[in-house]
This record gives structure tokens, C-alpha cells and sequence, in this order.
């Protein structure tokens, strides 16, 4: 409980006190939804040949604004890698908008093998 108050905290302060040369992205995958046709044989409506795709939620908050944002993938895997491809057109996109934008500060529910893993520092390197 310390700690969840404590991070709740921080975190407040942190958006209250934001620059304008700062951002905080809050990130999550949400669950890997099937698709459902109006009218299915009868091994669709099992769920045998049913396809997923994945939705990855982000939401950018600046000093003045808030904005969100939706990546979808036919791709249903959450590793670093995902997770990179989903956040890349997201920061370009913070970039482009916010040239001031010199800081970010990641948010997440916090899993280790997506948002804490080795790989991603790997990869937010490149």
C-alpha cells in the first residue's frame, strides 16, 4: 500500500509541476480482441479460425494538453519489440507536435517482460 501511494504521489506532483520541455506518457496494452463477422460457418463461430489484433492505449499529457492515442496490430505479442513498433509513430507524432519536448516520463502498469525489460532499453538506444 506505501508504495502505490507513494507512486501516486510522485506522480502528481510530477504533472502538476510539468514544464513545457517535459512529458509524461501513460502506456498500457489493452486486451487482444477477436473480430466477429456478421454472419459465420460454423468453425468461425467456435473461435477456431478467428483472427486477433491488439490494441496498445497511450496517453500524452503536456503542460496545456492531454491527448490520446491508439495503435492497433494484427500482431497479438507484447514483448519489447511490440511495444517499440506501437511507441514509435507515438513519439514521432510528440515530436512533430512539441519540438520543445526534451523529456519524457514513462507510466505503466509496470509488467517486466513489456515495459521493464532489459530489451526496451536496448532498444530505446537505437
Amino acid at each position: 500500500m506505501f508504495n502505490i501511494k507513494h507512486q501516486y504521489h510522485e506522480l502528481k506532483q510530477v504533472r502538476d509541476c510539468l514544464p513545457e520541455t517535459e512529458a509524461i506518457i501513460h502506456v498500457d496494452f489493452s486486451e487482444n480482441y477477436k473480430g466477429k463477422l456478421p454472419e459465420e460457418i460454423q468453425t468461425m463461430h467456435f473461435g477456431g479460425n478467428r483472427r486477433q489484433i491488439s490494441l496498445h492505449t497511450v496517453v500524452v499529457q503536456l503542460k496545456d494538453k492531454t491527448k490520446s492515442y491508439c495503435t492497433v496490430s494484427g500482431n497479438t505479442h507484447h514483448g519489447a519489440g511490440a511495444i517499440w513498433a506501437h511507441m514509435q509513430p507515438i513519439l514521432e507524432a510528440v515530436k512533430t507536435e512539441n519540438p520543445m519536448v526534451t523529456a519524457i516520463h514513462f507510466v505503466s502498469d509496470g509488467p517486466s517482460t513489456q515495459y521493464r525489460s532489459k530489451n526496451n532499453f536496448f532498444m530505446f538506444h537505437r
